[in-house]
């Protein structure tokens, strides 16, 4: 549909959209892209209220102990978290936190990285003006713990909460990651491209999947500084990675390393925990000590 954008505009009767399918896009053609306002922005935090609120009020209870929740009933709040954490550009990273110390430099290591990506002012918060992602990590730190404690077998719970605290970090596309992103485009663009009549010109598709891609990867490079609340996730997943079930342990520490690879030199705030696996006895305790 990309392809053809007159779809949504005609009735079938004046325009036929696979008349047009396979037709290259015109330098002077541009797209018209849709810029959300302030009008969006209440009706997504509107959602979210909605939707939010009573799955972090019933995960308090359960953490207090006045309400028991059941297994499947945590997977589908879970999962409701995640699917809202895909209302990324609303939900802005956390400012109200001093950097973490990692190393010594010449350059300001402590200073952050951003872009401007168009809608910087507009930020969905929480009923009490708090940071959504933040009060999130606070609300399932404490649901992390207690299902290690009740319910260590409770392995899909544990799974969605390890997605969960791979996007909730950093302001990130819930899209591939711009690799894969970039080798599904040149595989489009080099099967649709004809060299015969040398002609540079893409169809509409290929050519809003680039645009996408360059936007995606705004979002990737832009990356907050390290705080006590990263580094608090990065004890939840050191957690995980000691499992003494591998499907969670493996994926913990794969969403570790990768958080590794996102803050430099940020595995020194976490050396002296990791270290204290390596004192244990490796016979009574395999799964961290390995």
């Amino acid at each position: 549909i990309k392809t053809v954008p007159l779809a949504f505009t005609k009735p079938l009767s004046e325009y036929l959209p696979i008349r047009h399918w396979g037709r290259k896009m015109d330098r002077e053609e541009k797209f018209v892209w849709f810029m959300p306002s302030e009008k969006e922005r209440v009706v997504c935090e509107k959602l979210i209220h909605h939707y939010l609120m009573p799955v972090l009020e019933r995960f308090q209870q359960h953490i207090d102990g006045t309400v028991t929740i059941s297994r499947d009933q945590i997977l589908i709040d879970l999962h409701v978290i995640s699917a809202i954490l895909k209302c990324n550009n609303f939900l802005s990273n956390w400012n109200d936190e001093e950097a973490v110390h990692l190393i010594d430099s010449i350059s300001d290591m402590e200073a952050s990285f951003s872009l401007t990506l168009g809608f910087n002012h507009l930020e969905v918060k929480m009923p009490d003006g708090s940071n959504v992602r933040k009060s999130l990590i606070n609300i399932l730190d404490n649901l992390q713990r207690k299902i290690l404690t009740d319910n260590e077998d409770d392995i899909k719970s544990l799974k969605q909460l390890l997605v969960i605290w791979d996007k909730i970090h950093l302001r990130m596309h819930s899209n591939q990651s711009y690799e894969n992103q970039l080798k599904s485009y040149q595989m489009s663009k080099q099967f649709q491209e004809y060299k015969l009549c040398r002609k540079r010109k893409d169809i509409r598709a290929v050519v809003a999947t680039r645009i996408i891609i360059q936007q995606d990867l705004r979002d990737e490079i832009s990356v907050p500084v390290f705080t006590p609340t990263h580094r608090q996730i990065m004890m939840n997943l050191i957690a995980l990675s000691t499992s003494q079930y591998s499907a969670i342990r493996s994926t913990a520490q794969s969403t570790l390393f990768k958080m590794f690879g996102t803050y430099f030199f940020a595995y020194r705030s976490v050396t002296d925990d990791i270290v204290k696996f390596l004192q244990l006895d490796p016979n009574e305790n395999h799964e961290a000590f390995k």
